[in-house]
């Protein structure tokens, strides 16, 4: 695995310089081993440049590209992560506070209140033949601090409140289901020296968290549900 991840770092032109990118990168590569697992397939991979952020592509009867940033511009894709003044906005806002505090206290199982910020994401999108777009998007956390976690939390809720194809929301525009099917958004952190949900126990949550270790056994069954 270190061989393979050493050679698509070349291939991909991706330098880490701390351990927080390396993290990144550990969930960015295991994602795409586990598409290349799923698919029986293999990637084209795409030298990282600063007009363009796609890392990998699967082509075949599903288009799936990854990029690896905060925004994907070379597709049209955007994230509008501090809200236009608009009405719809200000819902999305406040749908999004109200959620992280949900999803962190069902999975910590505890009672909250509030926190800001904004690293990079890994965005999977996959269009189908006919056209349709599907999207999960992942924020990654080298931590297993509970803070730093629940920031995490309420960062993914906002990339897939804000998500934008063409300058038109990807979610919410019609039924207010601003994070999509409960299924668009994952947070991969450290992992835990304590108890916490099991994927199974997240079902119902708007999105889904993973430790590092559970990764490998576990990432699977949240790609089975796009591919």
């Amino acid at each position: 695995m270190v061989h393979r991840l050493v050679l698509k770092l070349k291939q991909t032109a991706i330098v880490p310089d701390d351990t927080d990118s390396l993290f990144e990168l550990f969930v960015l590569f295991r994602f795409i081993a586990t598409i290349e697992d799923l698919r029986e397939s293999t990637p084209q991979f795409q030298t990282i440049a600063t007009d363009r952020q796609e890392v990998a592509r699967f082509d075949g009867d599903q288009e799936i590209v990854l990029y690896h940033d905060n925004s994907a511009r070379d597709r049209n894709l955007s994230f509008t992560a501090v809200p236009d003044d608009d009405k719809d906005s200000q819902s999305r806002t406040d749908r999004v506070q109200r959620v992280a505090k949900e999803v962190a206290g069902n999975y910590f199982n505890k009672e909250y209140q509030d926190h800001t910020g904004r690293p990079d994401v890994i965005v999977l999108e996959i269009i189908s033949g006919d056209g349709d777009h599907e999207y999960l998007i992942v924020e990654v956390k080298n931590s297993a601090n509970e803070d730093t976690i629940r920031r995490g939390i309420k960062e993914t809720l906002e990339y897939l409140a804000f998500l934008r194809l063409n300058e038109e929301y990807v979610f919410g525009r019609d039924d207010k289901e601003y994070f999509g099917s409960g299924w668009n958004g994952l947070l991969v952190v450290q992992d835990l020296k304590r108890e916490t949900a099991s994927l199974e126990e997240q079902a119902e949550s708007e999105i889904k968290i993973l430790q590092a270790a559970e990764l490998e056994n576990q990432l699977v069954q949240v790609l089975e549900r796009k591919l």
